[in-house]
């Protein structure tokens, strides 16, 4: 069969094909065979030279991030407070932490594949270039800098989440690491880590390192002084109850300090409460709905040292009965495993190891043959009447829903400790000093800021319920930047679930 010419308009512009007919043998038909032979032009066929493939860089997995870095203008601070090559060097380090959790002698690698390497070129990240701009970093202070950066783009009232936390580590070089009290319950030398965190943006302000032996009562009255030098004076501060003192509500007050604070049942006050609770707030006058959960509220005065402070004292039923039945199956796999055992010579040992913490709710008996463990049952019934009761103690115009909607917005923060423990590498080989811990402090500070606001985005377009953070950035990492041999750059084809991922950043790129 003799081969012939067609032509093909698309767009206005004439191409030229080869066609050759040959005979399917399997399917018995006629099929063909085209060659593209070119664009005609000016009456001529000119092949024009085909683009080729140059580099094909990760891209999509940036756009959140290099967003969230524009639109807080972080990109513009760390030009100024650096210098161009070391700021493209700090954002590349946090986007290699935040986005891949890598190594900091793996950067350089994983960079050239990268969007970033196109926009930025060559960058210093060897190990010891790393260790050095860590180091310079360090000595800056640069944290107190980003909060007043950041306070003064956020302006108006702000509700400021506050804590603190231990960070362990087995490292012999770091001077700031001190015995002192260790919220992981572990038995090493810790830091303390402090975050401010904003509950409207979702993201942290700021952060402060202690040494380990310094406690929460001293942090608490810096930070304030912190908020107050970075321009902040109208703010509601959320703590937790491990803050709660008479030195401290005396603190707050004083400085007529809006504060919403959990209040611990350690004060004798606050046990008469929660005692003359147990009856009188489970009524219909103090029922209350929040968030699907059934409550019962009940505002309330207490009197710590010689101030009166306002609460509201919560009553959830089904927390209450969830409370009950988890302290009774401890009880009862207390009970088994002391009767199990042998009535030996380090008998005394063992029941010690298992009883722990909850020795007042049992009476053990050790004869030759047996040991026995009866459960105290007014000691029980005391603890589990308390079960579901809470107080919230607060400063300012506040209501019973916006306290408690406050307070646990507390899990923002907590949250924020988790990604910072789990990204810092106090076992890393660059680790060798306080200013290059301060300095890789910093740097996974800005990649905490960008993650938090990723997940706050997520969850106000209600997709937090079918991705993760991790489930996200498998998504974009399949968008791809194709570098062509004519410098042209093209975006590989958008997926359904990456556009729903983009589109509540404002960032879907045109393919």
């Amino acid at each position: 069969m003799k081969s012939f010419i067609r032509a093909k308009i698309i767009n206005g512009i004439e191409y030229i094909y080869e066609v050759t007919p040959y005979y399917d043998t399997e399917k018995k038909i006629v099929r063909q065979k085209s060659k593209y032979l070119g664009k005609k032009i000016e009456g001529m066929v000119k092949k024009v030279r085909e683009k080729k493939i140059k580099e094909v860089f990760s891209y999509g997995e940036f756009l959140p991030a290099l967003k969230i870095l524009s639109d807080y203008r972080l990109d513009e601070f760390l030009l100024k407070n650096l210098g161009k090559k070391q700021a493209e060097s700090v954002i590349t380090i946090s986007l290699a932490r935040l986005l891949k959790s890598l190594s900091l002698n793996n950067i350089e690698d994983w960079y050239e594949g990268t969007w970033l390497f196109h926009q930025n070129g060559a960058l210093p990240l060897s190990s010891a270039s790393v260790s050095r701009l860590l180091a310079d970093i360090g000595e800056k202070r640069l944290q107190d800098k980003l909060a007043s950066h950041l306070i003064d783009k956020l302006k108006s009232k702000r509700t400021i989440l506050y804590d603190i936390t231990s960070v362990s580590s087995y490292s012999e070089l770091i001077r700031l690491l001190e015995w002192g009290y260790n919220r992981d319950n572990l038995d090493l030398p810790q830091i303390n880590l402090s975050v401010i965190l904003d509950k409207e943006e979702g993201i942290p302000l700021s952060y402060e390192i202690y040494p380990g032996s310094i406690n929460d009562v001293v942090t608490l009255q810096n930070t304030m002084k912190k908020i107050r030098l970075m321009g902040v004076s109208d703010y509601t501060i959320v703590l937790d109850r491990g803050f709660f003192s008479i030195g401290n509500v005396e603190l707050l007050l004083e400085n007529q300090t809006d504060f919403i604070m959990a209040i611990p049942e350690r004060y004798e006050a606050v046990e008469k409460i929660v005692s003359s609770m147990i009856k009188a707030i489970e009524k219909p006058r103090y029922l209350k709905k929040f968030n699907d959960e059934i409550l019962f509220v009940k505002e309330v005065e207490i009197k710590i040292g010689n101030k009166q402070i306002k609460a509201f004292c919560y009553y959830n039923p089904a927390r209450a009965q969830q409370e009950r039945d988890s302290f009774y199956k401890r009880l009862f796999n207390i009970k088994e495993q002391i009767e199990k055992l042998k009535p030996d010579r380090g008998i005394r040992r063992k029941i010690e190891d298992i009883i722990r913490g909850l020795e007042k709710y049992f009476f053990i008996q050790v004869n030759q043959e047996v040991v026995t463990a009866q459960i105290k049952e007014k000691a029980v019934a005391r603890r589990l009447n308390r079960k579901g009761i809470y107080l919230i103690a607060y400063h300012g115009n506040y209501s019973w829903d916006t306290c408690l909607a406050s307070y646990k917005e507390k899990e923002l923060i907590e949250r924020s400790f988790d990604i910072l423990k789990n990204d810092l590498e106090f076992t890393t080989p660059h680790i060798h000093k306080d200013i290059t811990l301060k300095g890789l402090m910093f740097i996974c500070f800005i990649a905490l800021i960008i993650r938090m606001k990723i997940m706050n985005v997520l969850k106000k377009a209600d997709l937090l319920k079918t991705y993760s953070f991790e489930k996200m950035i498998i998504q974009l990492e399949k968008l791809k930047a194709i570098a062509m041999d004519n410098d042209q750059i093209i975006i590989s084809e958008l997926t359904k679930k990456q556009k729903e991922l983009l589109q509540p950043f404002n960032i879907v790129p045109k393919s």
